[in-house]
């Protein structure tokens, strides 16, 4: 929707920020499982999606895919965020998992598995 948003909305719950672009075939093949995580355990887990992309290309593409979860579009900083996470080369999807005190519990790289997604302690 064009404004700024902060992760303290969503306190008290481990997030799962991943990000992501509608352009990266990886990402799309990430997305059911990330859409299934959300819905089995959004009491606990909130998955964000952070897109590396236009928010027109992110606004059809979340309507297309029925997306559960909420959807930002990130700019420079964004990108600068994944970058001073460890992910220097900017490869997508990358994902910061953040405990409910607010501290980056894992950093992953790559598409997740389910059983990867299942092992997030909540």
């Amino acid at each position: 929707e064009g404004r700024p948003q902060s992760l303290s909305q969503w306190a008290n719950r481990v997030l799962l920020l991943n990000f992501w672009a509608t352009w990266c075939e990886p990402c799309k093949e990430e997305i059911p499982l990330l859409a299934q995580a959300q819905e089995h355990r959004g009491n606990k887990l909130q998955v964000i999606g952070i897109a590396i992309d236009s928010a027109v290309n992110v606004r059809e593409y979340a309507a297309k895919m029925k997306i559960p979860y909420p959807l930002l579009v990130g700019d420079i900083a964004a990108l600068n965020l994944m970058r001073s996470q460890g992910n220097t080369a900017g490869a997508l999807p990358f994902s910061l998992v953040i405990g409910a005190d607010g501290k980056v519990l894992q950093r992953h790289l790559g598409v997740f598995t389910a059983p990867q997604l299942a092992a997030i302690a909540v």
